[in-house]
């Protein structure tokens, strides 16, 4: 793979929850391609098509592309079988225990 198939993102909610903030850390650091997940502090899922077209002029602005729109929409369980908690490693190779929201069955 050449370096120049690979594209640099930033998750903008991993600098602040405001996305000025993310969009000015990436430009600070000559990223010129952003993720975005949390807009201002709220999930990209609970924005208004105004609040959506308003962050996308501002990403714009900056001389900024989205590389994608990271939502929560398959972090599901289908209803017939409730995740339960499991153990992963972690980089220290300690196990975490992964504590999941469960979904509630119909009655």
């Amino acid at each position: 793979m050449r370096r120049s198939d690979l594209t640099i993102c930033l998750i903008t909610d991993e600098v602040s929850p405001s996305l000025d903030e993310g969009v000015a850390f990436a430009r600070e650091e000559g990223i010129g391609t952003v993720d975005l997940r949390v807009i201002d502090g709220r999930n990209v899922l609970a924005l208004s098509r105004g609040e959506l077209a308003d962050a996308a002029q501002r990403v714009r602005a900056a001389g900024l592309s989205v590389s994608c729109i990271c939502t929560p929409l398959l972090k599901w369980s289908p209803l017939a079988r409730p995740r339960e908690p499991r153990a992963i490693s972690s980089a220290s190779g300690s196990a975490i225990e992964r504590r999941t929201m469960s979904t509630p069955r119909p009655s």
